[in-house]
């Protein structure tokens, strides 16, 4: 019992760190989270063009089940609405019974919802952001719909160089590269 005290107090079983280990971890992280700092916001910012092509992609993947579903012509139209200086679009899933991209009344709307694409811009090729998909999918061919569009979105991160595009081939088939 007494050698046991001895040794207690003798410090030859001590635990812990002193202040100056403790001091040089804490610089050592400080070092490590200003190298990574920068990196972190491109990240952030790739992370959300990511996020918004791949919404962007189940938005016209909706749509195109929709018109397979329905066995009718199925159009997604986007609309800009940039007011103070926030990019928003509106886009609207809806079955277009004449086939001309253009929400017409007794058609059915299925989806009107807001898409916020914050902290980047977005283009639509061809001038029309819109996407029409016949009952078997596939982007409208018909006679009835003559002007069909097969083309992409284009969401562009302003501080670099970095996009994604969300594109509808003519098979149908919506990726994003």
């Amino acid at each position: 019992m007494q050698y046991q005290l001895k040794q207690l107090f003798n410090g030859a079983d001590e635990r812990g760190f002193s202040l100056i280990e403790l001091m040089v971890v804490v610089a050592i992280l400080a070092a490590v989270v200003a190298i990574s700092a920068p990196n972190l916001k491109t990240w952030q910012d790739h992370s959300r063009v990511n996020s918004d092509a791949r919404n962007v992609l189940g938005i016209l993947q909706h749509a195109r089940i929709e018109a397979v579903k329905r066995n009718e012509f199925v159009s997604v139209v986007f609309t800009n609405n940039n007011t103070d200086g926030e990019n928003v679009a509106d886009y609207r899933i809806f079955v277009d019974k004449d086939a001309d991209r253009t929400f017409d009344a007794g058609e059915t709307s299925l989806v009107l919802s807001d898409l916020n694409y914050a902290k980047h811009t977005a283009s639509f090729t061809g001038g029309v952001p819109s996407a029409i998909f016949n009952s078997r999918g596939m982007p409208s061919t018909s006679d009835i719909s003559v002007n069909f569009i097969v083309g992409n979105i284009k969401l562009d991160n302003p501080d670099d160089t970095y996009s994604k595009k969300v594109i509808v081939a003519q098979s149908g088939r919506v990726r994003i590269e």
